[in-house]
C-alpha cells in the first residue's frame, strides 16, 4: 500500500519547507472538500447544524491519515477500518430527524 500523500507527510513532508508547505496545501485542500461535504450535509438535514464543520473535517482527515500511516508502517488495516468506521458512526449519530423547509 502506497499512498502518495501519505509518503509525502511521513517521509517528505518533514525534510524541506517547500515539502511542508505543499504537503499543508494538501491537506488544507483535502478538509476544505470534507467541509463543503459537511456543510451540505448540515444544509439538507442529513447532520446536526451544530456540528463544527471545520474541526469535524480536521478528525476525519486526522482519523485517515493516522489510519493510512499505521497501514503503510504495519501492513494492518484495522486502524484505518475504525478510524473511517468510528468517525462515519459519529456523523450518522449526529445525523437529524427532519429536513428544514
Amino acid at each position: 500500500m502506497h499512498c502518495p500523500l501519505g509518503v509525502l507527510i511521513t517521509e517528505l513532508g518533514r525534510s524541506t519547507p517547500a515539502a511542508q508547505t505543499l504537503t499543508a496545501q494538501l491537506i488544507e485542500q483535502w478538509q476544505a472538500a470534507l467541509r463543503t461535504g459537511i456543510a451540505h450535509m448540515q444544509d439538507t438535514g442529513q447532520i446536526d447544524r451544530r456540528l463544527d464543520a471545520e474541526r469535524t473535517a480536521a478528525a476525519l482527515v486526522a482519523a485517515v491519515q493516522g489510519g493510512v500511516t499505521i497501514l503503510m508502517s504495519t501492513g494492518r488495516i484495522n486502524y484505518l477500518e475504525a478510524a473511517l468506521d468510528t468517525s462515519l458512526t459519529l456523523l450518522r449519530a449526529n445525523a437529524t430527524l427532519y429536513i428544514e423547509h
